[in-house]
Protein backbone atom coordinates (compact mmCIF):
# COMPACT_ATOMS: atom_id res chain seq x y z
CA UNK A 1 0.00 0.00 0.00
CA UNK A 2 1.64 3.26 -1.12
CA UNK A 3 -0.86 5.83 0.10
CA UNK A 4 -0.16 8.46 2.74
CA UNK A 5 -2.76 10.99 3.74
CA UNK A 6 -5.04 10.90 0.72
CA UNK A 7 -5.84 14.61 0.74
CA UNK A 8 -2.20 15.59 0.74
CA UNK A 9 -1.31 13.32 -2.17
CA UNK A 10 -4.25 14.46 -4.28
CA UNK A 11 -3.24 18.08 -3.75
CA UNK A 12 0.36 17.28 -4.56
CA UNK A 13 -0.72 15.56 -7.76
CA UNK A 14 -2.58 18.71 -8.77
CA UNK A 15 0.51 20.84 -8.19
CA UNK A 16 2.72 18.51 -10.21
CA UNK A 17 0.25 18.35 -13.06
CA UNK A 18 -0.18 22.11 -13.01
CA UNK A 19 3.51 22.76 -13.50
CA UNK A 20 5.80 19.90 -14.45
CA UNK A 21 9.25 20.25 -15.99
CA UNK A 22 11.36 17.81 -17.95
CA UNK A 23 14.60 16.70 -16.28
CA UNK A 24 18.00 17.55 -17.68
CA UNK A 25 21.23 16.55 -16.01
CA UNK A 26 24.91 17.37 -16.23
CA UNK A 27 28.01 15.69 -14.80
CA UNK A 28 30.19 18.64 -13.83
CA UNK A 29 32.58 20.10 -11.27
CA UNK A 30 32.91 23.38 -9.40
CA UNK A 31 36.31 24.76 -8.46
CA UNK A 32 36.90 25.92 -4.89
CA UNK A 33 39.93 28.19 -5.17
CA UNK A 34 40.25 28.59 -1.40
CA UNK A 35 40.90 24.85 -1.05
CA UNK A 36 42.30 24.24 -4.54
CA UNK A 37 39.70 21.52 -4.92
CA UNK A 38 37.28 20.45 -7.62
CA UNK A 39 33.90 19.57 -6.15
CA UNK A 40 32.29 17.11 -8.55
CA UNK A 41 28.54 16.62 -8.86
CA UNK A 42 25.63 15.55 -10.99
CA UNK A 43 23.22 18.45 -11.38
CA UNK A 44 19.58 17.65 -12.18
CA UNK A 45 17.55 20.63 -13.33
CA UNK A 46 14.30 21.73 -14.99
CA UNK A 47 14.49 21.71 -18.78
CA UNK A 48 12.25 21.62 -21.83
CA UNK A 49 13.77 18.28 -22.84
CA UNK A 50 15.03 15.15 -21.11
CA UNK A 51 18.57 13.89 -20.85
CA UNK A 52 22.23 14.69 -20.37
CA UNK A 53 23.30 18.28 -21.09
CA UNK A 54 19.76 19.31 -22.05
CA UNK A 55 19.48 23.09 -22.06
CA UNK A 56 18.39 24.23 -18.57
CA UNK A 57 15.42 26.53 -18.22
CA UNK A 58 16.28 30.03 -17.17
CA UNK A 59 14.23 32.12 -14.84
CA UNK A 60 15.39 31.02 -11.44
CA UNK A 61 14.72 27.90 -9.37
CA UNK A 62 15.60 27.12 -5.75
CA UNK A 63 18.43 24.61 -5.40
CA UNK A 64 19.03 21.62 -3.17
CA UNK A 65 22.54 20.35 -2.40
CA UNK A 66 22.66 16.64 -1.54
CA UNK A 67 25.25 14.49 0.24
CA UNK A 68 25.30 10.72 -0.34
CA UNK A 69 25.87 7.92 2.15
CA UNK A 70 29.02 5.86 2.76
CA UNK A 71 30.19 4.07 -0.42
CA UNK A 72 27.14 5.42 -2.26
CA UNK A 73 26.69 7.87 -5.12
CA UNK A 74 24.21 10.18 -6.82
CA UNK A 75 22.48 7.35 -8.69
CA UNK A 76 21.35 5.81 -5.42
CA UNK A 77 18.85 8.64 -4.85
CA UNK A 78 17.04 8.77 -8.18
CA UNK A 79 13.63 8.92 -6.53
CA UNK A 80 14.42 12.31 -4.97
CA UNK A 81 15.38 14.19 -8.11
CA UNK A 82 12.66 12.40 -10.10
CA UNK A 83 10.12 13.78 -7.62
CA UNK A 84 11.53 17.26 -7.04
CA UNK A 85 12.97 18.50 -10.34
CA UNK A 86 9.59 18.38 -12.18
CA UNK A 87 8.22 20.59 -9.38
CA UNK A 88 10.81 23.27 -10.12
CA UNK A 89 13.91 22.48 -8.05
CA UNK A 90 17.56 22.06 -9.01
CA UNK A 91 19.26 19.11 -7.27
CA UNK A 92 23.05 19.14 -6.99
CA UNK A 93 24.15 15.65 -5.98
CA UNK A 94 27.79 15.62 -4.92
CA UNK A 95 30.09 12.81 -6.07
CA UNK A 96 33.04 13.55 -3.79
CA UNK A 97 34.15 11.27 -0.92
CA UNK A 98 32.66 8.11 -2.45
CA UNK A 99 35.47 5.71 -1.53
CA UNK A 100 36.10 3.49 1.47
CA UNK A 101 37.97 6.17 3.42
CA UNK A 102 35.88 9.34 3.16
CA UNK A 103 36.87 12.52 4.95
CA UNK A 104 33.75 13.80 6.72
CA UNK A 105 35.02 17.32 7.30
CA UNK A 106 36.04 17.70 3.66
CA UNK A 107 32.63 16.39 2.55
CA UNK A 108 30.84 18.85 4.83
CA UNK A 109 32.91 21.69 3.42
CA UNK A 110 32.09 20.53 -0.12
CA UNK A 111 28.39 20.78 0.70
CA UNK A 112 28.87 24.21 2.29
CA UNK A 113 30.88 25.42 -0.71
CA UNK A 114 28.13 24.53 -3.19
CA UNK A 115 25.47 26.02 -0.90
CA UNK A 116 27.48 29.23 -0.81
CA UNK A 117 28.41 29.45 -4.48
CA UNK A 118 25.98 27.76 -6.88
CA UNK A 119 23.83 30.89 -7.13
CA UNK A 120 26.97 32.96 -7.78
CA UNK A 121 28.02 30.57 -10.55
CA UNK A 122 24.54 30.89 -12.08
CA UNK A 123 24.99 34.67 -12.29
CA UNK A 124 27.96 34.21 -14.64
CA UNK A 125 26.80 34.83 -18.20
CA UNK A 126 29.19 32.20 -19.59
CA UNK A 127 28.21 29.45 -17.14
CA UNK A 128 26.11 26.50 -18.32
CA UNK A 129 23.67 27.21 -15.48
CA UNK A 130 23.44 30.94 -16.16
CA UNK A 131 20.26 32.49 -14.77
CA UNK A 132 18.83 29.15 -13.61
CA UNK A 133 19.01 29.58 -9.81
CA UNK A 134 17.66 31.92 -7.20
CA UNK A 135 19.48 32.50 -3.94
CA UNK A 136 17.43 30.02 -1.93
CA UNK A 137 19.13 26.79 -0.95
CA UNK A 138 18.45 23.73 1.21
CA UNK A 139 21.15 21.16 2.01
CA UNK A 140 20.11 17.52 2.36
CA UNK A 141 21.96 14.29 2.99
CA UNK A 142 21.64 10.60 3.84
CA UNK A 143 23.64 8.60 6.38
CA UNK A 144 27.25 9.84 6.21
CA UNK A 145 26.03 12.63 3.95
CA UNK A 146 23.40 13.49 6.53
CA UNK A 147 26.06 13.88 9.20
CA UNK A 148 28.17 15.91 6.77
CA UNK A 149 25.13 18.10 6.08
CA UNK A 150 24.97 18.97 9.78
CA UNK A 151 28.70 19.74 9.66
CA UNK A 152 28.03 22.00 6.64
CA UNK A 153 25.47 23.96 8.67
CA UNK A 154 28.25 24.85 11.10
CA UNK A 155 30.58 25.97 8.27
CA UNK A 156 28.04 28.28 6.62
CA UNK A 157 24.48 29.37 7.25
CA UNK A 158 23.88 30.44 3.67
CA UNK A 159 21.01 27.96 3.51
CA UNK A 160 17.33 28.13 4.29
CA UNK A 161 17.28 24.73 6.00
CA UNK A 162 18.94 21.35 6.38
CA UNK A 163 17.09 18.06 5.87
CA UNK A 164 18.74 14.77 6.76
CA UNK A 165 17.80 11.12 6.39
CA UNK A 166 19.22 8.60 8.89
CA UNK A 167 22.11 10.98 9.58
CA UNK A 168 25.21 9.28 10.97
CA UNK A 169 27.55 10.64 13.60
CA UNK A 170 30.74 11.86 11.92
CA UNK A 171 34.33 12.81 12.68
CA UNK A 172 34.36 15.71 13.54
CA UNK A 173 31.14 15.23 15.46
CA UNK A 174 27.86 16.22 13.82
CA UNK A 175 26.24 16.05 17.26
CA UNK A 176 28.62 18.69 18.56
CA UNK A 177 28.53 20.79 15.38
CA UNK A 178 24.77 21.39 15.42
CA UNK A 179 24.99 22.97 18.87
CA UNK A 180 26.41 26.06 17.18
CA UNK A 181 24.31 26.09 14.01
CA UNK A 182 20.97 27.88 14.17
CA UNK A 183 19.40 26.84 10.89
CA UNK A 184 15.95 25.34 10.39
CA UNK A 185 16.29 21.56 10.57
CA UNK A 186 14.35 18.40 9.68
CA UNK A 187 15.88 15.17 10.98
CA UNK A 188 14.32 12.02 9.49
CA UNK A 189 14.99 8.53 10.86
CA UNK A 190 13.74 5.02 10.23
CA UNK A 191 12.07 3.34 13.19
CA UNK A 192 13.76 -0.01 12.46
CA UNK A 193 17.22 1.37 11.52
CA UNK A 194 20.02 -0.73 13.02
CA UNK A 195 22.77 0.72 10.77
CA UNK A 196 22.66 4.16 12.40
CA UNK A 197 20.37 3.53 15.39
CA UNK A 198 18.26 6.63 16.10
CA UNK A 199 19.10 6.59 19.82
CA UNK A 200 22.80 6.94 18.97
CA UNK A 201 22.62 9.19 15.92
CA UNK A 202 19.57 11.16 14.83
CA UNK A 203 17.97 11.73 18.23
CA UNK A 204 21.20 13.09 19.80
CA UNK A 205 21.67 15.31 16.71
CA UNK A 206 18.13 16.66 17.11
CA UNK A 207 18.50 17.18 20.86
CA UNK A 208 21.86 18.93 20.45
CA UNK A 209 20.67 21.24 17.66
CA UNK A 210 20.40 24.89 18.65
CA UNK A 211 17.87 25.55 15.88
CA UNK A 212 14.95 27.77 16.80
CA UNK A 213 12.78 25.61 14.55
CA UNK A 214 13.41 21.90 14.10
CA UNK A 215 11.52 18.63 13.70
CA UNK A 216 12.44 15.01 14.41
CA UNK A 217 10.46 12.76 12.05
CA UNK A 218 10.42 9.00 12.53
CA UNK A 219 9.18 6.88 9.63
CA UNK A 220 7.20 4.07 11.26
CA UNK A 221 8.43 0.72 9.98
CA UNK A 222 11.18 2.44 7.99
CA UNK A 223 14.85 1.50 7.85
CA UNK A 224 18.19 3.05 6.95
CA UNK A 225 18.65 2.05 3.31
CA UNK A 226 15.04 2.65 2.33
CA UNK A 227 15.94 6.35 2.27
CA UNK A 228 17.83 5.40 -0.92
CA UNK A 229 17.41 3.13 -3.91
CA UNK A 230 18.51 -0.48 -3.57
CA UNK A 231 22.32 -0.46 -3.39
CA UNK A 232 24.53 -3.45 -2.62
CA UNK A 233 26.80 -1.91 0.03
CA UNK A 234 23.98 -0.28 1.99
CA UNK A 235 21.68 -3.29 1.69
CA UNK A 236 24.45 -5.65 2.83
CA UNK A 237 25.14 -3.50 5.88
CA UNK A 238 21.43 -3.39 6.64
CA UNK A 239 21.17 -7.19 6.48
CA UNK A 240 24.19 -7.71 8.72
CA UNK A 241 23.06 -5.11 11.27
CA UNK A 242 19.60 -6.63 11.63
CA UNK A 243 17.40 -3.70 10.61
CA UNK A 244 13.70 -4.49 10.69
CA UNK A 245 11.36 -3.02 8.05
CA UNK A 246 7.59 -3.33 8.14
CA UNK A 247 6.95 -1.11 5.11
CA UNK A 248 8.31 -1.30 1.58
CA UNK A 249 11.04 0.85 0.06
CA UNK A 250 8.45 2.47 -2.22
CA UNK A 251 6.26 3.34 0.76
CA UNK A 252 9.19 4.97 2.52
CA UNK A 253 10.05 6.91 -0.63
CA UNK A 254 6.45 8.12 -0.83
CA UNK A 255 6.54 9.38 2.75
CA UNK A 256 9.83 11.20 2.19
CA UNK A 257 8.92 12.86 -1.10
CA UNK A 258 5.49 13.86 0.18
CA UNK A 259 6.78 15.54 3.34
CA UNK A 260 9.90 17.02 1.76
CA UNK A 261 7.93 18.29 -1.23
CA UNK A 262 5.44 20.05 1.03
CA UNK A 263 8.18 21.52 3.18
CA UNK A 264 10.22 22.80 0.22
CA UNK A 265 7.16 24.31 -1.45
CA UNK A 266 6.44 26.12 1.78
CA UNK A 267 9.98 27.09 2.65
CA UNK A 268 11.34 28.02 -0.76
CA UNK A 269 8.22 28.98 -2.72
CA UNK A 270 6.18 30.64 0.05
CA UNK A 271 3.24 28.29 -0.59
CA UNK A 272 0.97 28.74 2.43
CA UNK A 273 -1.22 25.78 1.51
CA UNK A 274 1.82 23.49 1.38
CA UNK A 275 2.98 24.84 4.75
CA UNK A 276 -0.38 24.04 6.32
CA UNK A 277 -0.38 20.54 4.84
CA UNK A 278 3.15 19.97 6.13
CA UNK A 279 2.14 21.02 9.65
CA UNK A 280 -0.98 18.86 9.51
CA UNK A 281 1.08 15.90 8.35
CA UNK A 282 3.48 16.20 11.28
CA UNK A 283 0.64 16.04 13.77
CA UNK A 284 -1.87 13.75 12.03
CA UNK A 285 -0.12 11.28 9.73
CA UNK A 286 -0.38 7.65 10.89
CA UNK A 287 2.82 6.84 9.01
CA UNK A 288 5.23 8.92 11.08
CA UNK A 289 5.90 10.05 14.61
CA UNK A 290 7.14 13.60 14.93
CA UNK A 291 8.54 15.89 17.57
CA UNK A 292 9.09 19.60 17.02
CA UNK A 293 9.99 22.71 18.98
CA UNK A 294 8.05 25.10 16.73
CA UNK A 295 4.90 25.34 14.63
CA UNK A 296 6.64 26.33 11.39
CA UNK A 297 4.54 29.47 11.21
CA UNK A 298 7.30 31.93 10.36
CA UNK A 299 9.11 30.07 7.63
CA UNK A 300 10.87 32.66 5.51
CA UNK A 301 8.39 35.41 6.53
CA UNK A 302 5.74 33.92 4.29
CA UNK A 303 4.44 35.84 1.34
CA UNK A 304 1.33 34.96 -0.66
CA UNK A 305 1.08 31.85 -2.81
CA UNK A 306 3.05 31.67 -6.02
CA UNK A 307 2.54 34.72 -8.23
CA UNK A 308 0.85 33.73 -11.47
CA UNK A 309 1.45 35.52 -14.78
CA UNK A 310 -1.15 35.04 -17.51
CA UNK A 311 -1.51 34.57 -20.35
CA UNK A 312 1.92 33.06 -20.93
CA UNK A 313 2.85 33.01 -23.85
CA UNK A 314 1.43 36.46 -24.57
CA UNK A 315 1.84 39.10 -27.28
CA UNK A 316 0.26 42.28 -25.94
CA UNK A 317 -0.51 42.38 -22.21
CA UNK A 318 -0.01 40.14 -19.16
CA UNK A 319 -1.87 40.11 -15.87
CA UNK A 320 -0.88 39.05 -12.37
CA UNK A 321 -2.50 36.90 -9.71
CA UNK A 322 -1.40 36.83 -6.03
CA UNK A 323 0.67 40.00 -6.21
CA UNK A 324 1.33 41.07 -2.60
CA UNK A 325 0.22 44.38 -1.15
CA UNK A 326 3.01 46.88 -0.64
CA UNK A 327 5.85 48.48 -2.54
CA UNK A 328 5.85 46.07 -5.48
CA UNK A 329 7.96 46.41 -8.60
CA UNK A 330 8.04 44.20 -11.67
CA UNK A 331 11.09 43.95 -13.92
CA UNK A 332 11.59 42.20 -17.25
CA UNK A 333 15.05 41.08 -18.40
CA UNK A 334 16.29 39.66 -21.68
CA UNK A 335 18.38 36.50 -21.68
CA UNK A 336 21.67 38.39 -21.42
CA UNK A 337 20.55 40.04 -18.20
CA UNK A 338 19.58 43.51 -19.42
CA UNK A 339 16.60 45.08 -17.65
CA UNK A 340 14.07 46.23 -20.27
CA UNK A 341 11.06 47.06 -18.08
CA UNK A 342 10.76 48.33 -14.51
CA UNK A 343 7.30 49.28 -13.30
CA UNK A 344 5.82 49.74 -9.83
CA UNK A 345 2.54 48.32 -8.51
CA UNK A 346 1.14 47.20 -11.88
CA UNK A 347 -2.29 45.64 -12.28
CA UNK A 348 -1.23 44.49 -15.73
CA UNK A 349 1.77 45.01 -17.98
CA UNK A 350 1.91 46.04 -21.66
CA UNK A 351 4.47 43.94 -23.58
CA UNK A 352 3.51 44.78 -27.17
CA UNK A 353 6.82 46.59 -27.68
CA UNK A 354 8.91 43.51 -26.85
CA UNK A 355 10.28 41.35 -29.65
CA UNK A 356 9.13 37.70 -29.75
CA UNK A 357 11.51 35.85 -27.44
CA UNK A 358 11.88 34.39 -23.95
CA UNK A 359 12.29 36.90 -21.12
CA UNK A 360 12.80 36.72 -17.37
CA UNK A 361 10.20 38.47 -15.26
CA UNK A 362 11.04 39.28 -11.63
CA UNK A 363 8.77 40.60 -8.88
CA UNK A 364 10.11 42.52 -5.89
CA UNK A 365 8.46 43.75 -2.71
CA UNK A 366 10.31 46.36 -0.67
CA UNK A 367 13.32 45.67 -2.94
CA UNK A 368 13.34 41.95 -1.99
CA UNK A 369 13.08 39.45 -4.85
CA UNK A 370 10.07 37.20 -4.21
CA UNK A 371 9.31 35.67 -7.61
CA UNK A 372 11.17 34.80 -10.80
CA UNK A 373 9.55 33.24 -13.87
CA UNK A 374 9.85 32.92 -17.63
CA UNK A 375 7.74 35.06 -19.92
CA UNK A 376 7.30 33.95 -23.50
CA UNK A 377 6.44 36.80 -25.87
CA UNK A 378 4.91 35.38 -29.02
CA UNK A 379 4.78 36.93 -32.46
Amino acid sequence: MKTIFTLTLSLLSFVVLAQSYSIGYKNTSFYDENRDRNVTAYVYYPSNSEGQDAIPLQGGFPYVVFGHGFMMNQGDYDYLWEALVPKGYILINLTTETGTGPNHERFGRDLAFIADNFFTFSENGSDFFYNTAIDKCVVMGHSMGGGATHLASSYTQNMEAVITFAAAETNPSAIEAVAGANVETLVFYGEGDAVTPPDENQIPIYNSSSSDCKALIGVLGGIHCYFAESQWACDFGETVSGSDASISRDEQHDIVTDLVGLYLDGKLKSDMQALQQFRDSLSQSPRIQAETNCNFTGMNNYKPSRIMIFPNPANERVFFENLPVGNVSVQIYNLVGKCLVNIENPESLYIGNLKPSIYIIKVFINSELISTDRLVVSG
